[in-house]
């Protein structure tokens, strides 16, 4: 490769590294929850008796990671 490359590549790196760390960083006591936890909510309003006509087919082994990969 050559060295302009290499720079580009390494700022587009950074450039995304920034865009993952940055609201971690400044956002403060504010939770980053799935829209599925507020649709829930809602449709337990809705509709307290409802029941879900699908099940997980794989059931992730902690919410940490559920929210890691979604």
């Amino acid at each position: 490769m050559k060295k302009k490359q290499v720079i580009i590549i390494g700022v587009l790196v950074l450039i995304c590294a920034a865009i993952l760390v940055v609201p971690l960083l400044t956002i403060r006591d504010s939770e980053f929850s799935g829209a599925d936890g507020e649709a829930e909510e809602i449709i337990a309003q809705l509709d307290p008796e409802y029941e879900p006509w699908a099940e997980n087919v794989i059931e992730p082994p902690g919410g940490e990671t559920e929210s890691l990969l979604f």
